[in-house]
């Protein structure tokens, strides 16, 4: 089978395209969902850190490997579209105020008045740092 090729030059015997596009970006994904994927990625694999109790149970670690992996992977596709500093307050930010929230609810950690304060601080400066971009 011959490969056709496209306004580029041949590299290896595989097509190199003119277009230096990430292929991320022909697949139009939407950047916000990725880092909403990125979140709970992280979210998965803060809650098999904790279930791991010190790495001294094996399968948690996987994981842990498996969710670090997918959120990294998300976020450096979206910093490819959106700037770096909106994007990493907002992975960041989500990422905490949801590991709060799946703390409490699945590890019977406490939530009282105070850290319903500071994450609401932390929703309002990422939609201020939102509004700013």
């Amino acid at each position: 089978m011959k490969t056709k090729l496209v306004k580029g030059k041949a590299c290896k015997g595989r097509a190199r395209a003119e277009e230096t596009t990430p292929r991320f970006e022909r697949v139009k994904m939407n950047p916000y969902l990725m880092i909403a994927i990125a979140v709970c990625a992280e979210v998965f694999a803060d809650s098999m850190l904790k279930a791991s109790q010190g790495f001294k149970y094996k399968l948690p670690v996987v994981g842990i490997v498996a969710g670090y992996v997918v959120a990294f992977w998300c976020i450096s596709q979206v910093l490819m579209m959106l700037p770096l500093g909106p994007v990493y307050a907002i992975w960041t930010g989500a990422g905490i105020a949801l590991t709060a929230i799946v703390g409490a609810i699945i590890w019977k950690e406490g939530f009282n008045l105070k850290k319903i304060v500071g994450l609401t601080l932390i929703i309002g400066g990422i939609v201020i740092l939102k509004l700013g971009v």
